[in-house]
């Protein structure tokens, strides 16, 4: 069992935790690309509920701001937050928000 399939089976397993999500987050293209190798359809399934979930769910401009650093750029919590203007903390909790906002949408209880 490789990382995709550890990463794809805690999110699936347990209801969209916000661990799952962020480790999905975080290596979404690797794990898409391995999902399509492998031909696992439930995980590519699985995956493209979250880049719906992603795009529908009403994310603020800071939250925006901290998950390009993070997810998009790789850089850490700290300097996303020197870049920001705020502090380490802020912007983990700003990536929380974006988390828990996908959680509930994917859950059915988002309410935008």
């Amino acid at each position: 069992m490789d990382n995709t399939d550890i990463v794809t089976n805690e999110v699936r397993d347990s209801e969209y935790p916000l661990s799952g999500l962020n480790k999905l987050f975080r290596d979404f293209q690797q794990i898409k690309a391995s999902a399509i190798d492998k031909s696992d359809y439930q995980a590519v399934n699985m995956l493209v509920d979250f880049e719906r979930a992603y795009e529908n769910v009403k994310l603020t401009g800071r939250q925006q701001g901290a998950d390009r650093f993070i997810y998009y750029e790789g850089i850490t919590q700290k300097e996303a937050g020197e870049r920001m203007g705020i502090t380490q903390q802020a912007v983990g909790q700003l990536l929380q928000a974006v988390l828990k906002k996908i959680s509930a949408y994917l859950r059915g209880e988002y309410n935008g």
